[in-house]
């Protein structure tokens, strides 16, 4: 008997823990709801009913409600569901929901009056709610009755001649235009001759039609290059906004400059100069073929007799340089033998005024040069010898230049030796035979030496975003360089 009381006692005992244990998880504090306003955005007008959000981290476990903060630059613009009441909208928190909703209807009041915005914040919660990071949105109310604003987005664009993709235009777009509205865009310059197109198509007055459809935020058209084997070196169009009364307005940057890039020259060599200390100044100009080799040189030298000129270069159908020419009749002519120059000669007046004969080394590289010069008489005799050194990747080492002395002799007059070569290419390399570089790097210095005087030049390097040399300065010099 006692046992079975014992038995009752126990099972008792039990169940009022058990009943404690329920009461204290009906009692323990609930985690805390967190809501979260959405993020910024726009609406149009016109707009009908929108619906917008505030997120909670979980479904709500109570009822409750949440008072937003309503404030605008034009009430008349915008009501909303629940309503706005003493600049507050009260929304309700229901159990279970992990969200509560409201919603913004624009006022279409076919007036210019320009763009509206509403600003929402969470201001008040019932108890266990809470606000989260996101605690106040912007809704701008975009004024569907004004015009847009067009104004092209960069002042300048390049195309290259071989890009089948062409070059993209894009018009950023201020302001919403009307319905079916669109830009007229200008070509200035003979597109015929330039070989381009355009989509959409411009019309025989080399004008393009772009439509724009309300609401955007930016149009586009393309510009593309009809014929990469014509054009010649580079050409610039000017692209023009132009006024058609279509509901959009033009901005300030109106006008842009549109390069079309020969891509046999892009890139290339466009100009050296070099200026020293004491203010002599030397300048080479390149001009191009369509097939990327040099056409023209212009030069210009302040300590010659003749100040500037030009040397043509002429090649032959294999692609070889064959004669650079400054003047009808006066020029040098270089003789080929097995892929290499073995001769050069110099013609003054369609005449013969000098030779040159070139030694090669195991390389393959011109190892000696040996001119010769018309003496009276007509026969031709020694004038000077150029020695040239080479380092294993094939950059030039070091050159020396004897004069001809008596008797068969050669009388040491010069030498300059490079050092210290970087990775960086040389765009305008020493040249034994023209267009033939003997330097495909740039060397940190060099020493000259004349008359038993050392000259050491050291230079500091400037590069463009290309990783292209702009300037090499030395404390003799400054040489610059630009490109097409």
């Amino acid at each position: 008997m006692k046992t079975i009381s014992n038995i009752i006692l126990a099972l008792l005992f039990c169940s009022l823990l058990l009943s404690c244990s329920k009461d204290d998880d009906i009692h323990e504090t609930p985690t805390l709801l967190i809501a979260d306003l959405f993020e910024d955005t726009s609406i149009m007008e016109n707009s009908s009913e929108i619906e917008f959000k505030v997120d909670f981290n979980r479904p709500s476990a109570v009822d409750g409600s949440i008072v937003l903060k309503v404030t605008s630059t034009n009430n008349e613009e915008f009501q909303t569901n629940p309503p706005v009441i003493n600049g507050e909208i009260e929304l309700e928190v229901t159990k279970g929901s992990g969200y509560s909703i409201f919603t913004i209807s624009p006022v279409n009041n076919n007036l210019v009056d320009g763009n509206s915005t509403v600003k929402f914040e969470l201001e008040e919660s019932s108890e266990g709610i809470s606000f989260g990071t996101k605690r106040t949105a912007d809704v701008v109310i975009m004024d569907d009755d004004t015009p847009a604003t067009a104004s092209f987005v960069t002042p300048s664009l390049n195309l290259l001649e071989n890009e089948p993709g062409g070059v993209e235009v894009k018009i950023l777009l201020a302001g919403f235009s009307v319905p079916e509205s669109s830009l007229l865009v200008e070509i200035e310059g003979n597109t015929d001759n330039y070989f381009i197109s355009s989509y959409p198509a411009m019309d025989q007055n080399q004008r393009i039609t772009i439509p724009v459809a309300s609401g955007t935020l930016y149009t586009t058209f393309q510009i593309y290059p009809r014929d990469n084997s014509l054009l010649e070196n580079h050409h610039d169009l000017k692209l023009r906004l132009v006024p058609n009364n279509a509901g959009v307005n033009i901005g300030s940057l109106s006008e842009i400059n549109l390069s079309l890039k020969d891509d046999e020259i892009y890139g290339k060599i466009k100009s050296v100069e070099t200026v020293t200390t004491n203010g002599k100044r030397d300048k080479r100009t390149y001009e191009y073929g369509v097939d990327g080799k040099v056409n023209k040189v212009l030069w210009e030298d302040e300590t010659a007799s003749q100040p500037s000129g030009t040397n043509n270069y002429y090649y032959s159908s294999n692609g070889l340089i064959e004669s650079v020419s400054s003047f009808p009749g006066d020029g040098e002519d270089f003789f080929w033998e097995n892929g290499k120059v073995v001769r050069s000669e110099v013609i003054s007046g369609f005449a013969k005024v000098g030779y040159s004969l070139y030694d090669y080394n195991t390389a393959g590289r011109i190892s000696t040069k040996t001119t010769y010069k018309l003496k009276t008489g007509g026969s031709f005799e020694q004038y000077s010898k150029h020695e040239y050194e080479y380092y294993d990747d094939g950059n030039l080492k070091k050159e020396s230049i004897f004069k001809a002395g008596s008797n068969n002799t050669w009388v040491f007059e010069s030498s300059l030796a490079l050092d210290s070569y970087t990775d960086r290419m040389n765009p305008a390399s020493i040249e034994i035979i023209p267009t033939l570089k003997v330097q495909e790097h740039l060397p940190l210095y060099y020493t000259f030496i004349k008359e038993g005087v050392n000259i050491v030049h050291y230079y500091i390097n400037k590069f463009n975003e290309e990783n292209r040399i702009t300037e090499r300065k030395s404390q003799l010099e400054t040489v610059t360089y630009s490109y097409y």
